[in-house]
């Protein structure tokens, strides 16, 4: 249990860097370079750590077919989720990535598994998108940029969740690669990803505003070991943890971390409404895994 509550911890260290950083990226081009830099520091700090563990590097077709989803998806959510922070509330981000998470799991055991879906989960997915729907309309209210843009990027972050779940959970079943050599070859993809973007993102014509300054590096430092060291808990807690418990804890705690984040630091105000909401999504998250 306790790299349960390290992962807690974890994910609020993580959404408070997401969300600072975030509001201080005032273009396109410095969220890529910024999300370069942070994937940079996950990708030395999980190679010392498959260096230290003498991981054994081998490769298959399936393990570079997921490592490259995973690096692709992960590209794309970590300049998306720098850019929602600017206009929506934290424990929103987080709903959105835990559910794509948990339903892409079960669409993806469906398909792929011969799992069948229960009419229970059904209605628990509709109760997750009123819950979401309300926390959109909360977001509004708070910030003033929050428009359709906001939406279709929630969902871009959504998909991404899911997609990055299951190219992880695919890895577990199919291949036999070590698993920190499966992170750092998908984090080089996700490098690489962003640096094939670079040219094509919009800058400011003032060079100076295209530089990432001192304080954002400390940013990129902070949430590049976060997301290594999320990682490796997420490892080790499922070494001792029934995936449907360890699913539902992580679930729970990184939508309630993420909510006192946004609280706590960005004057995130709690309305009944809105407390309902987020109770309604994380037992919604919790109860469609359940009844995997």
């Amino acid at each position: 249990m306790q790299f349960v509550f390290l992962i807690w911890i974890v994910l609020g260290v993580i959404g408070y860097f997401k969300k600072t950083s975030g509001r201080t990226i005032g273009n396109m081009k410095m969220a890529v370079k910024f999300s370069m830099l942070l994937n940079l520091f996950a990708v030395v700090f999980a190679s010392v750590l498959a260096l230290l563990a003498k991981a054994t590097v081998s490769f298959s077709l399936p393990m570079l077919l997921c490592a490259g989803m995973l690096g692709l998806v992960t590209a794309i959510d970590l300049v998306v989720g720098l850019w929602l922070s600017k206009t929506s509330i934290t424990a929103l981000l987080a709903i959105a990535n835990q559910g794509g998470a948990v339903i892409f799991s079960t669409l993806a055991g469906i398909l792929f598994f011969g799992n069948d879906v229960k009419w229970i989960q059904w209605a628990f997915f509709v109760l997750f998108m009123v819950s979401s729907y309300i926390l959109c309309g909360t977001s509004k209210d708070i910030y003033e940029d929050f428009s359709f843009k906001t939406v279709f990027l929630l969902v871009i972050h959504f998909v991404c969740g899911g997609l990055a779940t299951v190219s992880l959970q695919t890895f577990a079943k199919v291949c036999d690669g070590d698993k920190n050599v499966f992170l750092v070859l998908a984090y080089l993809i996700t490098q690489f990803s962003l640096l094939l973007v670079l040219p094509f993102m919009r800058s400011d014509d003032q060079p100076s505003n295209n530089k990432i300054p001192l304080k954002l590096k400390f940013f990129a430092l902070c949430l590049g070991v976060s997301t290594a060291l999320y990682q490796i808990f997420t490892v080790l807690a499922a070494n001792v943890l029934d995936p449907i418990v360890q699913f539902s804890f992580i679930a729970v705690g990184s939508i309630v971390a993420n909510m006192l984040v946004g609280v706590l630091f960005f004057r995130e105000k709690i309305t009944l409404k809105s407390a309902i909401a987020v109770t309604a999504s994380a037992i919604s998250v919790v109860m469609i895994n359940y009844f995997n």
